[in-house]
């Protein structure tokens, strides 16, 4: 068992045990697209909030671009998974980007790809 390291269960919103300015990185690897957008803004909002001034969050998100996500939402819609709260929701890269800056990012960095690559910083 690492001293450094603990396990916590994130609530709808956020991650209230983690204390804020506590960590220097973050990340989120094909997370966030399990939640309604608006639950996925404010846990970036928490994320930001958890981060050490000048720390990093790594981030992914479907992009809806992508061939291959673009089949998986038209099987979502022509099957009724969209009842599925679970269900990956599909993003472009200007729509990651504005979210994660509207969070409170800054030095925002995409990546275009099948999958969306944001490394973004809490401001100083």
């Amino acid at each position: 068992r690492q001293a450094n390291l603990r396990f916590v269960r994130a609530m709808p919103h956020g991650v209230p045990e983690i204390g804020a300015a506590s960590m220097d990185l973050v990340y989120a690897v094909l997370v966030l697209q399990h939640v309604e957008r608006e639950d996925a803004f404010c846990m970036l909002r928490d994320i930001a909030r958890m981060l050490r001034p000048g720390g990093t969050a790594y981030l992914t998100f479907p992009n809806i671009l992508d061939d291959g996500y673009l089949a998986s939402f038209v099987h979502y819609a022509e099957t009724g998974e969209v009842a599925n709260p679970a269900r990956a929701r599909f993003y472009t890269s200007p729509e990651a980007e504005r979210l994660v800056t509207a969070a409170g990012f800054t030095e925002v960095r995409v990546a275009e790809g099948p999958d969306i690559v944001v490394v973004a910083n809490r401001p100083q």
